[in-house]
């Protein structure tokens, strides 16, 4: 048995500076505009922004209708030029 001491943790003294919770998700709708395997894939959405999305979709090619449910992530990842959303769900449009 170990007799290293764990760490105790002290009790915040404020309220966080920023959110410590996840969005539950935005959903975009809009067309494939660089698809491919994945886990990179760029949706433009029906408003105009472009998303730069990762995560396990499937086989996207360009042109495809998708409503996506997306969260911001708080790491980089290089998949993209705009900023990088991570993929929660992703179902066809029409």
């Amino acid at each position: 048995m170990s007799t290293t001491v764990l760490p105790t943790l002290t009790r915040p003294t404020a309220p966080p500076s920023e959110p410590s919770d996840r969005i539950a998700g935005l959903w975009v709708v809009g067309t494939v505009t660089e698809g491919g395997d994945g886990p990179c894939y760029t949706v433009t959405a029906d408003d105009g922004p472009v998303y730069t999305v990762t995560g396990t979709g499937g086989t996207l090619a360009a042109g495809d209708r998708v409503k996506v449910r997306v969260y911001q992530r708080d790491r980089p990842v290089y998949c993209g030029t705009t900023e990088a959303w991570s993929l929660m769900e992703i179902q066809p449009a029409g």
